[in-house]
């Protein structure tokens, strides 16, 4: 919704939500979001325009809508790109690295009270230096004359707060110049951000004012360096809109040097590529962004460049890591996104396993029939999102929500006559859960698994007895992309060979000739903690495959055979 409102691109947004923002789609989604992307976008025009009137720009716009290009010009944006790509990746890893230290010196898992004042002092540090720096260096450099032509019609005062409007190219004068003069610096860094970065795309400034190289890499430099210190601060901010000047700067800039060599070029078409190259680099998405750039320039004759651009800063990117998303997922150790696939080094190293080798043994089960008070203990001692129902041979019948448990013993609660008597925990559980066979290679159960959306995948055998429970923690562990992924799945190999060897199998599994034994159990009697090979974690607690280091961001635990 916001991409939609910030750009007025309602087909950008709902691509946006499609490639970066869900691990899992469907029709019904689709029109939700449709629906919200188009009343998003249709408001942000209404509340630009006063309720006026609907324009078709978002706000941030292209002022130039029927310009072109060159074919030579091809070449140049690609330069453009590879250079965004570059300094993107160099964004992404000085983020990671920013991340980490928030993390280890204000111990944002598990934070004091000492640390919260830290981060608001953290806070005004960042609001501070953020005004000295983005004031100081344009008041330093100084002001620039502006010529005779048109400073005398300007109005009183001079301090212009459009970008330009539909009779001319746009003012700089005023800021904290006087109305003759103007400070190009000053324009990019104490505007309103939409109206420097519509600056940024225009071809020319009135009164002969020009956005000078120096100035718009100073103001590139400092719009890069105060994004990576304010961004994962306690300061709500986005990375967009300032990686967008930040490109436009760059870009400009690149496209200023042209013009000085003497190429008859459109500096602000170059501005628009920095933007784009600038956030491929950064977030590395494609046909959402291609499409986002389309709808604010309102312009076909610009796709090729765009698309170009993008595709090239994101491969440049991608050699050297993941978008900045991803670090802020791996990052959090309560969030766990599947991956969109299995890589190449994924299949050839989960070739050997079926879910039985890596699925959580120690899960904990209830009847169909059960006391409240057990209940009641259940929820004390775990945190699990379910809980699998099985019957008396222990065949799975069921898999009952934790919601649905809480808020049935809160309704028992507040009847008179609900003090006694079972719970019937077959009315309240699913009755056809997701289910797999034991036999089931992992690579399969995983593309099932994402394709479905699930939450839960129950392990059983020939007899429909059950084995053990997949989570979504336990795929996105083994799918990790990178070292750590391919480092996770080879210890549980090595593992899996070390048990064979000595006659047994992973997971609670029986001899080797291959006959499964269930490993659930039930909750304990007393209030001495979790059941055995649980953690306290929702759903890291089903998780626990510890092996060496692999799996330091989600504390599991080793799972115990029953043998």
């Amino acid at each position: 919704m916001g991409v939609a409102a910030a750009f007025g691109a309602p087909v950008g947004g709902i691509l946006f939500s499609l490639e970066e923002a869900s691990s899992f789609w469907s029709k019904s989604l689709t029109w939700r979001a449709f629906l919200g992307t188009m009343i998003a976008a249709v408001m942000a025009k209404l509340t630009k325009n006063g309720f006026t009137k609907i324009t078709t720009s978002g706000f941030i716009e292209f002022p130039d809508k029927d310009v072109g290009f060159e074919l030579w010009e091809l070449g140049s944006f690609a330069l453009l790109a590879v250079a965004t790509g570059l300094l993107g990746a160099l964004f992404c890893n000085v983020v990671k690295q920013v991340i980490r230290a928030r993390r280890r010196y204000f111990q944002l898992g598990s934070p004091t009270v000492a640390t919260r004042r830290a981060r608001v002092a953290e806070v005004m540090f960042i609001v501070v230096f953020t005004m000295g720096i983005c004031f100081w260096p344009a008041a330093v450099a100084g002001c620039a004359p502006l010529s005779a032509e048109d400073v005398a019609s300007r109005s009183p005062g001079g301090r212009h707060l459009e970008a330009s409007d539909d009779e001319g190219p746009p003012h700089l004068g005023g800021i904290i110049c006087s109305d003759d003069e103007y400070s190009a610096m000053a324009y990019i860094l104490l505007q309103p951000k939409e109206v420097a970065i519509k600056t940024l795309f225009s071809q020319s400034m009135a009164s002969g004012a020009i956005l000078d190289i120096p100035s718009l890499l100073a103001s590139y430099v400092i719009i890069f360096g105060t994004t990576i210190l304010t961004f994962g601060s306690a300061i709500p901010v986005g990375l967009f809109i300032p990686n967008i000047l930040a490109g436009a700067c760059l870009g400009r800039s690149f496209g200023q040097v042209l013009l000085n060599v003497g190429f008859d070029v459109h500096p602000g078409v170059y501005a628009l590529m920095g933007a784009a190259g600038a956030l491929g680099g950064f977030s590395r998405m494609t046909i959402s962004l291609a499409v986002i750039f389309l709808e604010i320039t309102n312009n076909m004759y610009l796709l090729l460049p765009l698309m170009l651009v993008i595709m090239l800063s994101k491969t440049v990117a991608d050699k050297f890591g993941p978008s900045v998303y991803d670090i802020v997922l791996e990052a959090n150790p309560d969030i766990h996104l599947l991956e969109d696939g299995l890589n190449e080094d994924h299949h050839l190293v989960l070739e050997g396993l079926t879910v039985h080798d890596v699925c959580t043994a120690e899960v904990v089960v209830l009847r169909a029939f059960e006391n409240p008070e057990q209940i009641m203990r259940l929820l004390v001692q775990s945190t699990f999102a379910g809980y699998p129902v099985i019957d008396r041979e222990g065949r799975l019948v069921g898999l009952v929500p934790r919601a649905q448990l809480v808020a049935t013993l809160a309704q028992r609660k507040h009847e008179a006559a609900g003090g006694g008597g079972l719970v019937s925990v077959m009315r309240l559980a699913e009755t056809a859960p997701e289910v797999t066979n034991w036999k089931t290679p992992v690579a399969r159960a995983f593309h099932h698994f994402r394709a479905l959306g699930l939450q839960h995948l129950c392990v059983i055998d020939e007899q429909h007895m059950l084995l053990g429970i997949l989570t979504r923690t336990d795929f996105a562990r083994l799918c990790r992309s990178g070292s750590q992924g391919i480092e996770e799945v080879r210890c549980l190999i090595r593992r899996k060979t070390a048990a064979m060897a000595a006659g047994v199998m992973l997971s609670g599994a029986g001899p080797v000739d291959g006959t499964p034994k269930q490993g659930w159990q039930r909750p304990r009697g007393d209030h001495s903690g979790p059941p055995s090979g649980s953690t306290t974690d929702e759903e890291a607690a089903f998780s626990g495959h510890e092996c060496g280091s692999a799996s330091d961001a989600y504390g599991s635990e080793e799972v115990i055979s029953h043998e």
